[in-house]
């Protein structure tokens, strides 16, 4: 029983992080998909520019969480 408290303790310590992973690789997913459909129209598509411009600014902000995270589970501090 008490291994099973101390272990609920730890998952619920941790849901945060795994929820912040998570969403960075959604990131990383929506920005590769988005590059992909870019490609699929091409590059007369008005359309196509601002798709990767905005897959840009997702997979930059995915890369700025990452190192976030990291930060905070190595001990470090967030400029």
């Amino acid at each position: 029983m008490q291994r099973e408290r101390a272990a609920e303790a730890r998952r619920a310590e941790w849901a945060p992080f795994h929820l912040v992973n998570a969403h960075i690789g959604r990131c990383f997913r929506d920005a590769h998909q988005a590059r992909a459909l870019a490609t699929q129209l091409g590059s007369g598509d008005t359309r196509t520019w601002p798709l990767l411009a905005r897959a840009a600014q997702v997979e930059r902000e995915g890369l700025t969480f990452e190192a976030e995270l990291d930060a905070i589970l190595e001990g470090g501090r967030i400029a």
